[in-house]
């Protein structure tokens, strides 16, 4: 007994399409969950989320100089006195070697400082927390 062509494409092609399409989910799945794909996929590792946080300060205290050269100034020394340098450029060293991970890097960059620009322009329509301190410094001065 053969199968007939429609009898296939009818009935049985229709369920292996979609146990096929089950199973590459699953495996998908659990190679996205797998912890070692974790970060390359989905986030960033402590390292990169460090070297993305000390980016942001040293941002910050760039914008700052702008308004205030002494609050500028003091930003920096905190900055160089807290900043691992070491780590960072282990980091970076370790970014040159998977480069596609600058992306995930570059876009948290990105965000981070466009959340840094929002707090700030809340802040100061509200006209307490930093930016009103950054204010008030340059009045004095």
């Amino acid at each position: 007994m053969s199968l007939h062509p429609t009898v296939f494409f009818d009935r049985i092609w229709p369920r292996l399409t979609r146990v096929l399409c089950i199973l590459c989910l699953v495996l998908l799945s659990s190679y996205c969950t797998a912890p070692e794909n974790q970060t390359k996929i989905t986030g960033l590792t402590e390292d990169e989320t460090y070297l993305v946080r000390a980016y942001v300060q040293v941002a910050q205290a760039r914008d700052t100089h702008r308004v205030s050269h002494l609050k500028a100034e003091s930003l920096f020394a905190s900055i160089d006195s807290t900043i691992d340098t070491t780590r960072i450029a282990n980091t970076i060293d370790e970014l040159n070697r998977d480069p596609e991970r600058w992306l995930f890097v570059f876009q948290r960059i990105k965000r981070d400082l466009q959340l840094s620009l929002e707090r700030d322009s809340e802040e100061a329509r509200g006209g307490s927390g930093a930016a009103a301190d950054v204010d008030q410094d340059h009045k004095r001065h």
